[in-house]
């Protein structure tokens, strides 16, 4: 009898530890699917005309086959330190994207959930010998609604117009 309370209550402990490793690759998955296509918005605004870059709204595409659009947002960006999970500051622009990680287009609960807060600021200074170029910065947040998980995380770049001639 106590040796199967011992043995329920090991089984117990470790149909948990599989849950959590789960949930745990879930997560994993998703921090480096949200990374890789953050790293690949930077790429395509690192290509674009650079006169577009002043843009309010910049084109960019989300797969080989759609195209989308990223609004940027005025004023600086915040100190992630002092905005409250689930808050969007003043003047920030959300530029919300959904990402299908099983390849179920018709339920969305368990879609990636990108929301990309974004700006472009010069940097020109030409007394310091600077040229035309922008400080591009992307402070975005990951969600995977179905598990209840999330993160934020920012990324940047500068993007100069040089010529390639």
């Amino acid at each position: 009898m106590i040796a199967t309370f011992v043995a329920a209550i090991g089984l117990t402990g470790s149909f948990a530890a599989l849950i959590q490793v789960a949930k745990m690759t879930q997560g994993a998955l998703c921090e480096n699917t949200a990374t890789t296509v953050m790293q690949g918005y930077i790429e395509q605004l690192k290509s674009v005309n650079f006169n577009e870059l002043d843009a309010t709204t910049i084109r960019t595409r989300l797969n080989g086959q759609e195209s989308s659009t990223l609004t940027v947002s005025t004023g600086l960006p915040p100190d992630l330190t002092t905005v409250p999970a689930g808050t969007v500051p003043a003047g920030v622009v959300s530029n919300i994207n959904r990402f299908p990680l099983q390849n179920t287009p018709l339920e969305i609960q368990d879609d990636l959930v990108l929301d990309i807060w974004l700006w472009v600021t010069p940097l020109d200074n030409t007394s310091s010998g600077i040229g035309r170029s922008r400080r591009i910065v992307m402070i975005y947040t990951w969600q995977l609604p179905s598990l209840g998980i999330s993160n934020r995380r920012i990324i940047h770049t500068i993007r100069s117009d040089v010529p390639t001639r």
